[in-house]
Parts: C-alpha cells; structure tokens; sequence
C-alpha cells in the first residue's frame, strides 16, 4: 500500500467524476438518511410533530454536514491512497454509528452513541486537512486552522452530551452553538473560497445526494403499491402511489434542468449554494415521511386522520420548491419569472389545507404547472439574456 503526498488537483481537470470511494460514501449517507426519515415518520405517526422535526432537523444535520464538507474537500484533494481511503472508511463507520444510535435519539434524546459517531467522523476529516496543510503550502494556513477547528468543534458537543442535561434550555442552546459554530468555521478561515475545489465535480456530488435523498419518495410509492395486495382502500393506495411517483418526477425533472447549478465560482454564491442544499435535501427525505404518514393512516386508520395529515406532504414540497429557488433560479432568472415560482410553492404548501387524497392530487398538478412553466421558452429566453447568449 503506497503514500502519497496529498497534493491539490487541478480545479479545471477535465473529465473529473465522482470516485468510487465517494459513491461508497453515499451508500452510508443512503442508510442513514433512511433511519432519520423513517424515525421522523415514527415520531408524526405518534403525534409528537413538533418534537420529531425538530429532532429530524438536528439529526439531519449530523448526517449531511460532514458529507457535505468531505465533498468538498475530497473535489479538490483526494489522491487515493491507502491512507486516504482508510480515513475516509473510518468516517463511514463514524456515520454508521449515528445511524444506528438515530432510534434513541429520537426517543429518548440519547446523544451518546450520536457524539461517539459524529466525533470520529470529524476527527478522521481534520487529520485529511491536517495532511492537505502539511502537503501544500500554498493552503497549509487554511487547512491547519479547519483542522484545528474540528477539533475544537469535538469539545464544544462534548460539552452538551455530557455536561449539560439532556433536553434543558441549555442543551439546546449548546446545540445551536456548535451547529453554528460548524457553518462557520469555513466561511472565516477561508472567506474568499479560494482552497481548491472542481466546480463540475461540486455540481455532480450535490445532485447525486438529491436523488439518493429523493429515493425516500420512490420508496413510499413502492410500498402503496404493494399494500393493496392487502388492504381494501385500493384506489387511495393506487392515487398514494402514483402521486409520489410524480412529485419524485416532477422534483427530479426540476433540479436537473438544462441550465446547471453554481453558476458562479463567487464566494457568496458557492457558500450561499452549498449551505442551501441542507434545506433541499431535508425537505425531500421529509416528503418521503409524509407519503409514509399518509400511507399508514390509509391502511391503519384512516378514520382518525388528524388536521395536519396533508401539511405531512404539502409543506415539505412548498419547501423544496423554496429551497431550488434560493440555490439556483434567483440566480439565473429575471425577477418575474422567479417570484412566479415561489408562488407555485406558496400554492403547495397551502394545499396542506385540503383533504389528504385531494391534496396529493393538487400538488402534483401544481407541480407540473411549475415544471412546465420554469422550461416554457419565456423562462428559457430570460435565462439565455442572463447569461448573455
């Protein structure tokens, strides 16, 4: 097994895909994104709503940060060597753990296990940036400090797991520091974005998540399928099923359009792009929940459907919609054809009013409205102008 030095790729190297090693990667954040979303259903399903998102959020956080920052990282210093691929498998058994620690802490606020797998994620990444310093001068100021960091980041939660009760005023004021204090980090010790990275390997990583995140939907399209063969609201199943199909779809269909995402290698714009994902990703894993939601008050109880059994799905698709908005299309379109779309998620999230079958049925047709809208020739043509073509 030969060591290299972990020197800077080329920003502008052609060709530059998604390794092996990084798809790996996603197959972890793939089973872990699944736990948090089965467990916010869980918690919904029990009528702690309020509780169970807000401890969707935190975990969600937990799974998507360190992937988020090792995608970076590895765009613009992975050289495959055997220590590098240790590292980074070790991160995998990091996000392992916060996985299999998920249930108790949506149950129980438990966050032992949580800070034990989240810790040696983080502490496995500051030794990469720890050898990305050492191996390139030119960034070894920058590297050291997001090293130094890490670690430093590791004592604040170990402050909150262990020092502070669990659920106090405290604790959650702890949480929001150290989640803070994470975003930030970066944003201070490189403030121009200018440690290396590959602007169509970013773009690559970033879609993959979403359609590893969008899965969660086919998943509860799947599974209404296959409870007809066992339940007697078929047509509910079949509208069930066919209708998260076509929000997965149309979702799908409208992140990956023909104008591509990070426009620009601004600073503002990258940061602004990057962090706004987390609110893409999370209201996609949570539509899946609602579809699943709905799908258990089909089979289950249908009569006891309480007054926020279509908010489930509505919101978290407005959400979305919001969320591609302020990633990509304020960028690219002209003010009118971008406020236009904010009122297609305005819309969806308003059909949560309605009845659960009717609901699904509006969003889906809202949604397609806004697809073929945002790839009429009236949007096409402003974002050409835009873009000067």
């Amino acid at each position: 097994m030969s060591l290299k030095p972990l020197l800077a790729r080329l920003s502008d190297e052609k060709h530059r895909a998604s390794t092996q090693l990084e798809l790996l990667f996603d197959l972890v954040v793939v089973i872990a994104i699944a736990m948090a979303a089965d467990q916010l259903k869980e918690q919904i399903l029990a009528g702690e709503v309020l509780f169970g998102v807000s401890q969707f959020l935190a975990a969600f956080f937990l799974i998507w940060w360190p992937w988020n920052q090792f995608s970076w990282f590895a765009s613009g210093f992975d050289n495959d060597d055997a220590a590098y691929r240790i590292n980074v498998m070790v991160m995998m058994l990091g996000l392992l753990i916060i996985t299999a620690s998920l249930p108790d802490f949506f149950e129980h606020q438990e966050m032992g296990m949580t800070f034990l797998g989240y810790c040696l994620m983080r502490l496995s990444f500051a030794l990469l940036w720890w050898r990305a310093g050492h191996d390139n001068p030119e960034f070894r100021k920058a590297a050291k400090l997001r090293a130094a960091g890490l670690v430093v980041m590791q004592g604040w939660w170990a402050l909150g797991v262990f020092i502070v009760p669990s659920g106090s005023i405290p604790f959650y004021l702890v949480y929001a520091g150290g989640i803070v204090g994470e975003l930030l980090i970066p944003r201070l010790v490189d403030k121009n974005f200018s440690l290396n990275w590959h602007r169509e390997h970013i773009i690559e990583r970033f879609g993959l998540l979403n359609i590893i995140v969008l899965g969660e939907l086919m998943l509860s399209s799947a599974e209404a399928f296959e409870a007809i063969h066992s339940d007697g609201h078929i047509l509910k199943l079949i509208l069930l099923g066919i209708g998260g199909m076509t929000i997965t779809c149309v979702l799908w269909w409208l992140y990956f359009l023909e104008e591509e995402h990070l426009s620009s290698d601004e600073s503002e714009v990258a940061f602004a792009w990057g962090y706004g994902h987390f609110l893409l990703y999370v209201a996609g894993a949570a539509i899946g929940s609602g579809l699943g939601v709905m799908l258990h008050w089909l089979t289950e109880g249908a009569h006891h459907l309480p007054a926020y059994a279509s908010m489930v799905v509505s919101l978290p698709v407005g959400l979305y919609v919001v969320a591609l908005w302020l990633v990509r299309d304020r960028y690219i379109l002209a003010r009118q054809h971008s406020w236009r779309l904010l009122l297609v998620a305005v819309a969806c999230t308003a059909a949560g009013f309605l009845p659960p079958e009717v609901c699904l049925v509006t969003v889906c047709v809202l949604l397609i409205v806004g697809l073929i809208y945002r790839t009429s020739p009236a949007c096409t043509k402003a974002v050409q102008a835009d873009e000067g073509v």
